[in-house]
Formats: C-alpha cells, sequence, structure tokens
C-alpha cells in the first residue's frame, strides 16, 4: 500500500464510518479498485483507532461524564445496546469472514438505501414505541437500535444508518438517536479491535525465526499505516461534526440517491 493510497483509504474510512454509508464497504470497494494486495484487516484495525478517537474527542464531555458515573441509567444502555453486535461477531465470526470478502457489500448497500428510506418516510408518522427525554429513554428502543447494530456488522450496511433509523422508528428525534448511535460506536469499536489484535498476534504469541510475532504481517510499512491513520481521524472529526448538522436540518435522501446509483454501478461493473 502506497502512502497516497493509505491517505485515501483513511479518508474513506473517516467519512463513510459516520455517514450513513458503511465504511466496510466502502473500505472493500476502494481496497478492489486499487488492488490493494497488503494485510487489510490489520488496516483497518489502524483506521478503527482513528475514528474512535474522533467520537472520544467530540464527544470528549459525555464519555467522560459515562465514565464517571458507570452504574447510570445511560451507562447501562450503552452496554445493554451493544450485546447483541458482541453476539452475532463471537458466534458467527467465521460466517462474517466470508462475506469480507466478496461482493456481498453491494446488497449491503442497496439494505441500508431501503433502511435509510424508511427513516425518512417514518419521519412523519406515529413512533412504534412513544419515547421520553435521553435519561427516560425506553428500554424497547435501546434493544431495538442494539438489534440494529448487530445487523450493520455485514459489510455494506451501515451502522449509524441503520441504528438512527431504528432510533427514529421508536420515537427518538434524528438529534437524539445520532448521539446515542455515535457513542454505541465505541464499545463494539473497542470490542472490535480486541478481537482482531487477538486474531493477528494469536493467544499465546511466538517468535518466528525471523523475528517476526506470529499473527502479524512478517514485514510492516509504519509509513502508509501513519498517513492512514492521520487521513481517518480528520476526515473523522469533518464527519461526525457534518452528520450532527444534517440530522438537525437536512434529510438523508442525498445518501439514499448516492447508495441506489452506487449499487447500480458497481452491479453493471460485476454482471460485465
Amino acid at each position: 500500500m502506497t502512502i497516497i493510497e493509505a491517505l485515501i483509504l483513511g479518508a474513506v474510512q473517516g467519512i463513510t464510518e459516520f455517514l450513513p454509508v458503511s465504511s466496510s464497504g466502502h473500505l472493500l470497494m476502494f481496497s478492489e479498485l486499487f488492488g490493494i494486495e497488503t494485510d487489510f484487516v490489520f488496516f483497518s484495525i489502524v483506521v478503527h483507532v482513528a475514528t474512535l478517537l474522533a467520537v472520544l474527542i467530540v464527544f470528549r464531555k459525555k464519555v467522560l461524564w459515562l465514565v464517571k458515573n458507570p452504574f447510570s441509567k445511560e451507562a447501562m444502555f450503552l452496554v445493554l445496546a451493544t450485546i447483541p453486535a458482541a453476539l452475532v461477531g463471537v458466534l458467527f465470526s467465521d460466517i462474517l469472514e466470508t462475506v469480507f470478502y466478496g461482493s456481498f457489500y453491494i446488497v449491503g448497500f442497496v439494505i441500508t438505501a431501503v433502511v435509510l428510506f424508511i427513516g425518512e418516510w417514518c419521519r412523519g408518522c406515529t413512533p412504534l414505541q412513544p419515547a421520553g427525554r435521553w435519561g427516560q429513554r425506553p428500554l424497547q428502543s435501546v434493544i431495538v437500535m442494539g438489534i440494529a447494530q448487530a445487523f450493520a456488522v455485514l459489510p455494506g450496511i451501515s451502522r449509524s444508518g441503520t441504528t438512527i433509523t431504528a432510533g427514529i422508528l421508536f420515537g427518538k428525534t434524528k438529534e437524539e438517536a445520532a448521539e446515542f448511535s455515535f457513542l454505541m460506536a465505541i464499545p463494539i469499536i473497542l470490542g472490535g479491535l480486541f478481537f482482531e489484535l487477538i486474531k493477528l498476534v494469536g493467544v499465546h504469541p511466538q517468535m518466528n525465526p525471523n523475528g517476526a510475532i506470529c499473527g502479524l504481517p512478517p514485514t510492516i510499512d509504519f509509513a502508509p499505516l501513519l498517513f492512514g491513520f492521520i487521513s481517518a481521524f480528520l476526515f473523522g472529526m469533518l464527519a461526525i461534526n457534518l452528520m450532527l448538522r444534517v440530522v438537525k436540518t437536512k434529510s438523508f435522501k442525498p445518501f439514499i440517491v448516492y447508495l441506489v446509483l452506487l449499487s447500480i454501478v458497481l452491479s453493471v461493473k460485476y454482471i460485465i
């Protein structure tokens, strides 16, 4: 991977992690476009750390409050919302690995477009479950947002798009749903990083004859990783702030159109 490719992929990760278009699907799409042969999982870990750092900085006051109040209702809701995705990741890890190396992400883009359309269409509808303020968040809405996040482990299915839509369906405003969605990203990214590092290093790391740690690539070019990290962090900060503005005044229609057109183009490419 060249530094230019790392900068581009880092920017793609930073932007698409928080906009409702799926970061995993776009990373796969661009890595195929560039024909990158490097260890994609290892690079993905690095750029996910960058986007995690962006979330922690933007929501530093809320995160600090949650750390100081680990047994608060809000903290318990975050833990509860993380359980479905964690179970899917642990129980179906082998299946998930296979879909990450195919063209399923195109189907995922279509699913995301449908989910966003439902969210837009239902904004004026009576919510399935009336919801109160942040501190009075009904248990049902938290569980549904957690289940939505579990489905989003599949490539092409947007985590932010599905969770925000689930929140809207259960009576949340876009602002409330977006804030909770971004906070939900913290434990799920941390958990994903933990399991990916275990797979890379191994439970009992040993040294290879050439000095490399088992599970890690024998040679690592740190320059692309560094530039990818910086790019993902900066664009992640921009994307979070952009998304917070979008949910206040704009609709998801441009993202729906983008995903539909992108799916059509990619499908034609595979057919040809």
